[in-house]
């Protein structure tokens, strides 16, 4: 049978990670957890009981950057991408290795609802998805704020359930702003570096950034608007199945006009700061391939 590395990527956990590892034990073969600055509480602790593969590194305020490294340790053929405020469901574990077996697809995505800490119960439905198992060498990862794994070749999108709870209602509005100031400066000042400089796995040793995004940035003062605008569409079209109907459209909106705060930030930097192309804390020049 396929072998499957969990990557985790966590910081002072101890509240939510042994939900998390519990769910893991017994359908994977490896757990690799990156602890994201010194540990605090008892995460790691709790992590090595499971059996967890452990990695400390420098703080970088967030789990982006260190993901790629996550992937890079990982030595199974699957990797199965799960945060400390997410689970496997019962039926999601029973299908898992039925999942693994399949050599005719390399990404599954489980239905990711949103969570409302407050009623303790999910606000949607049918959606949205998260692609959380891709077969590794298909796989290729950036460490930069608000990414996403992309998987080449095949991928199915199935109704089970990975499980998603966090303890905080991550879009009230007063979180939404607080990431907003921490995220959007350091995304901006991430698609000005060199490609190079990004941590990141599985891309090709030449590999740059495509023509839109550079062009994206040197016309930034020009596109903030039509790119936030593209953002809502593409995320409404994501979304579409997603119930309640006014879920999609908070989410798009909300999509639509941080990326339209990101292109402002491009532009102060590259042309009002002249600061393009500068590391933010946090990014470390690193690149692991798939091996």
């Amino acid at each position: 049978m396929s072998s499957v590395s969990a990557c985790l990527v966590v910081h002072n956990e101890e509240a939510l990670i042994e939900r998390c590892l519990r769910s893991l034990d017994g359908v994977v073969d490896e757990i690799v957890l990156i602890h994201d600055g010194p540990c605090a509480d008892l995460t790691l602790e709790i992590a090595e009981k499971h059996g967890a593969r452990i990695v400390v590194t420098e703080r970088a305020g967030g789990s982006e950057p260190h993901v790629p490294l996550a992937f890079s340790l990982a030595t199974s053929e699957w990797l199965l991408r799960i945060d400390a405020d997410e689970y496997l469901s019962d039926e999601l574990r029973d299908a898992l290795p039925g999942l693994l077996a399949r050599d005719d697809v390399n990404g599954f995505s489980f239905i990711w609802p949103v969570w409302h800490p407050g009623k303790q119960r999910y606000a949607t439905s049918n959606g949205p998805y998260k692609l959380a198992l891709t077969r590794r060498s298909a796989t290729r990862r950036l460490g930069l704020p608000h990414s996403h794994t992309e998987v080449r070749g095949a991928r199915v999108q199935t109704d089970l359930l990975f499980e998603h709870r966090p303890v905080r209602d991550s879009y009230s509005l007063r979180i939404l702003l607080s990431k907003w100031r921490r995220y959007a400066p350091l995304h901006a000042r991430v698609y000005l570096m060199r490609f190079q400089d990004i941590p990141q796995f599985g891309y090709a040793p030449d590999a740059d950034w495509p023509a839109r995004r550079v062009w994206g940035s040197r016309l930034s003062p020009l596109l903030f608007v039509p790119y936030g605008v593209l953002e809502f569409l593409s995320e409404a079209w994501e979304f579409r199945r997603m119930r309640p109907r006014r879920r999609v459209w908070r989410t798009a909106a909300i999509g639509g006009l941080y990326i339209t705060v990101v292109m402002l930030y491009v532009a102060r930097f590259r042309y009002l700061e002249r600061s393009a192309g500068e590391i933010p804390s946090g990014m470390k020049p690193a690149r692991y391939a798939a091996s």
